[in-house]
């Protein structure tokens, strides 16, 4: 993982990250319904969903689900997950310093 894009260290499960898909795994955060009528599939990402949409010849939705209790989760393991790899990368550099 390259540190200049906005890595995070994730604090739930202590493995280096690349993108938040993997933080709304962990509270089974699903916000983009598929939108096709009869379809119930609801996808982590709006690229997973773009993806379905376009496999199933299916009309992609604009509508994401938003439960703000979540999303206040979120934001907070972001925060600490993006503070923890700083940290993390700090360290390292001390200790590789003579």
């Amino acid at each position: 993982m390259n540190p200049a894009n906005n890595g995070m260290f994730c604090p739930a499960c202590a493995v280096n990250i690349d993108n938040l898909r993997h933080v709304y795994h962990h509270f089974r955060y699903r916000r983009f319904p598929c939108g096709e009528p009869g379809c119930r599939r609801v996808f982590y990402t709006k690229s997973e969903r773009t993806a379905h949409a376009t496999r199933t010849h299916h009309q992609e939705s604009f509508r994401i689900i938003r439960v703000p209790y979540l999303d206040k989760h979120v934001r907070k393991m972001i925060k600490v997950a993006r503070r923890l790899f700083r940290r993390r990368a700090a360290a390292a550099a001390a200790a590789a310093a003579p």
